[in-house]
């Protein structure tokens, strides 16, 4: 892992948090599944950072796109 890799990790790390404590009281429906979905989106975000493979990372990116829909279309 790089220099840059582990800033997209910190960032992402203290930017889904955030997001959590934003959205508490904004989203009436589908809580559960938006919290869900978030913290599937970090696991992708950080693996993607992590790897050093460019296939690996190219899966990983392109499956963020998934739970990201899904929370776009919440």
């Amino acid at each position: 892992m790089d220099a840059i890799g582990l800033i997209f990790v910190l960032l992402t790390a203290f930017l889904i948090p955030l997001c959590l404590l934003y959205i508490y009281n904004s989203i009436l429906f589908n809580y559960k599944l938006f919290v869900i979905l978030l913290i599937i989106l970090e696991f992708l975000l950080v693996n993607a950072f992590f790897t050093s493979n460019l296939l690996f990372f190219y899966v990983f990116f392109e499956s963020v796109l998934i739970p990201m829909g899904l929370i776009i279309g919440i």
